[in-house]
């Protein structure tokens, strides 16, 4: 019989193994001694508690309790005495971009809308809790230079790229 001179105990791939292991490990251990590090802002990487950084804000929560009460109270009276005007621009404009065109997602169904219509709806969007004004669907068959064009009119139009999500997974 003809064997292997040396032990497979030492091999390449066992050694190998074993730094992978130790390096998870050590990472894992480095990631719990290091928790203060936190997401910061998206000028730059923040260190520290976020929670920390409202408390030392300024404001307790009955200030903000009392200013959110005094906004809520002039904001039904504004809407009271102005029923007759327009209704408010939605929160958020969900936009469909299939081939070439687009289509402005509404509860009664997906409506055609050329670009500039697009835009104006997104500059009079107020936006969610999170700033998001407009949110965009691509269908399998939605094409990059439209994609493109509605990217470089809303930048023009002062809809910044955290104002808008561009949802990753194409839509049927």
């Amino acid at each position: 019989m003809n064997q292997k001179s040396g032990s497979k105990l030492l091999s390449t791939r066992n050694v190998l193994g074993v730094m992978l292991v130790a390096g998870i490990g050590l990472g894992l251990y480095l990631g719990d001694l290091f928790k203060g590090f936190g997401g910061g802002s998206l000028s730059g990487i923040g260190i520290g508690d976020p929670a920390a950084a409202s408390k030392s804000s300024g404001k307790s929560k009955s200030d903000t309790k009392a200013s959110t009460e005094t906004t809520t109270k002039s904001t039904a009276a504004k809407s009271d005495a102005t029923v007759t005007q327009k209704a408010p621009a939605s929160t958020v404009v969900k936009v469909v971009i299939a081939d070439r065109s687009y289509f402005i997602r509404s509860a009664t169904g997906d409506e055609p809308a050329d670009l500039k219509q697009v835009i104006a709806q997104a500059k009079e969007a107020t936006g969610d809790e999170n700033g998001i004004r407009i949110r965009i669907y691509r269908k399998l068959t939605s094409r990059t230079t439209a994609e493109n064009e509605l990217s470089d009119a809303l930048i023009a139009a002062g809809v910044t790229v955290d104002q808008t999500i561009w949802v990753p997974t194409p839509i049927d």
